[in-house]
This record gives C-alpha cells, sequence and structure tokens, in this order.
C-alpha cells in the first residue's frame, strides 16, 4: 500500500473515531441531563417532607398548649354554647383570653401555610376542618373586632386559609352560607 493510501485509511478511521466519540459525548450529555433531573426532583421531594416534617412536629409541639386554649371555650360545632359564650358583655375573663389566643393560634399556623412555610395538605388532615369551623363560628366576632379596631388584616391570614382548606376538601366542612346564629 502506498503512503497516501496508508493517509486515506488512517483519516477514515479517524474520522469514524471522531464521530463514535461525538456519539459518546451525546449519550453522556443525556445520562447527565437525566442526573441532573433526578437530582432536581430528589432534592425537591426531600424539601417537601422536611416541609410536611416541620408542619407536624410544630402541630404536635404546640397540641397541649392549643387544647388549654380550648378547654374553656365552647365547641365549636355547639352553636347555642357559642351564642351562650358570645353573649356575655363582661370585661375579658379568662376564657374570653384564651378565645382570642386560641385565634391567634389558628393566625398564626395560617400565616405559616399561606407563606409556605407550612404544608397545607399536612394542616388540612390534622385541624383543617376545625380551623374552618372555628373561623365560621365567630366570622362576624371577627369583623366587627376588624372594624372596631381599625385592623382591616385582624385574622385574615386564617380567613384566607379557611378558604383553601374549604376548597381543598369540599365535603369536609361547614356550609359558609349557613345562615348565622350571630345576628
Amino acid at each position: 500500500m502506498s503512503s497516501g493510501a496508508w493517509s486515506a485509511v488512517i483519516g477514515a478511521c479517524s474520522l469514524i473515531v471522531g464521530v463514535v466519540a461525538f456519539i459518546v459525548l451525546i449519550i453522556q450529555l443525556k445520562l447527565l441531563r437525566e442526573q441532573v433531573q433526578n437530582a432536581k426532583d430528589t432534592f425537591i421531594a426531600e424539601q417537601k417532607r422536611i416541609q410536611r416534617q416541620a408542619t407536624l412536629e410544630y402541630m404536635t409541639l404546640t397540641l397541649n398548649q392549643r387544647l388549654e386554649l380550648e378547654r374553656d371555650l365552647p365547641y365549636v360545632e355547639d352553636d347555642a354554647s357559642i351564642r351562650k359564650f358570645l353573649s356575655k358583655r363582661e370585661r375579658v375573663t379568662e376564657a374570653k383570653a384564651a378565645f382570642w389566643s386560641n385565634l391567634d393560634y389558628f393566625e398564626t399556623l395560617a400565616t405559616s401555610v399561606n407563606c409556605g412555610i407550612f404544608d397545607i395538605e399536612i394542616v388540612q388532615r390534622v385541624t383543617g376542618p376545625k380551623l374552618v369551623r372555628t373561623f365560621d363560628a365567630y366570622r362576624e366576632l371577627i369583623m366587627d373586632a376588624r372594624s372596631y379596631y381599625g385592623r382591616p388584616s385582624l385574622y385574615k391570614e386564617m380567613e384566607q386559609l379557611a378558604v383553601s382548606l374549604r376548597a381543598l376538601s369540599p365535603n369536609d366542612q361547614r356550609d359558609p352560607s349557613r345562615p348565622s346564629f350571630l345576628r
């Protein structure tokens, strides 16, 4: 074989090696993209798990406090007890202070959910219906307090979360259009 033929064979081999290397590079880039996407998906799933865990830990750690606040308050499904509780015009008693502290607890929880710190699904499963029923039961009092104190955002986070929770699980909530007994 002449040197020109050898050059052609070597050139062809170099071209084949270059094409194979290019194909391997493309395959490696596709694999790398899949790995990056899998890592991203895993990271997002882990962040969601951490958020759910933090939500559940907060709710567990504050359970005794919440139960203590609710001890002297009427059950949110007992309309007669709620009417009686709200009709007392006396100065703020421990029960009334516990009432506002209970609403404050729900407002803090709602703010954390609405800001994306806590997981709405965990809140829905653990205390969603109760939060919605509490807001519905005391809606008029909250609206009156907003006007009286000149604070239009008072318990607004709780109200927004109640709307969101009602939309998440409509069959698990009290009908918000139900006539109010507080009028």
